[in-house]
């Protein structure tokens, strides 16, 4: 009976152990994340957190959020994301927002008349399937699957994401460099805002405590 106890109080033991690591861990990641955003929140630029122990994206403005976008779904691929802001380098789409190009006499004798109008991109303009590039970090974007045209939509960017992904791979890992990809689902809305809201060299904080 003894050695049954004793045998129960030792798993209890390193049970805590292990259990006393991680909210040391989780701690010092909110630690990092804080002291990144208060870097952030000094300058009068926008920035986004992604946020994926919350599930949401926020872009924010010397501290304060004007916008929230919820995530649906996401998944990573490669190594753990140390907790520190991050510069984006370019954002790509197969199907980008595109400008009607006006040619100098095109139009016509009434070019300044009334029947003339210029169309203003917007935001149900953007493309709702994207990528974004940070250095080592790719973040793919793509809507929620509502519905089978949805499904088959997702299901083709699935294919052609996973080439993509192993492409840049292959680049990073013949550099040397880290790679790590990330895939995040939202509202086809919240897309298309977080596309037309990014912009290069904007900041953002990738925050998800193991």
């Amino acid at each position: 009976m003894p050695l049954k106890l004793l045998f129960i109080f030792i798993i209890i033991l390193f049970s805590g152990a292990d259990a006393l690591s991680d909210e040391l861990k989780t701690l010092k990641a909110e630690r990092v994340f804080l002291e990144e955003e208060l870097k952030l929140a000094k300058e009068p630029h926008i920035y986004f957190i992604f946020d994926f122990k919350d599930k949401k994206i926020l872009v924010k403005a010397r501290g304060k959020a004007f916008k929230e976008l919820s995530i649906k779904d996401f998944g990573f691929w490669g190594k753990p994301i140390d907790v520190k802001s991050a510069a984006l380098i370019k954002k790509s789409s197969l199907f980008g927002p595109k400008r009607a190009k006006i040619k100098p006499g095109s139009a016509g004798d009434n070019v300044n008349g009334e029947d003339f109008q210029l169309d203003a991109i917007e935001i149900a303009d953007m493309p709702e399937s994207y990528s974004l590039s940070f250095n080592g970090i790719i973040i793919h974007i793509k809507p929620e699957t509502e519905g089978v045209i949805s499904l088959l939509k997702n299901t083709y960017r699935s294919v052609e994401w996973h080439i993509t992904r192993l492409l840049y791979a292959l680049w990073n890992v013949a550099q040397g460099k880290q790679f790590i990809a990330i895939t995040i689902s939202l509202k086809e809305e919240d897309a298309q805002a977080l596309y037309w809201a990014a912009y290069e060299k904007i900041n953002v904080i990738i925050y998800k405590p193991d």
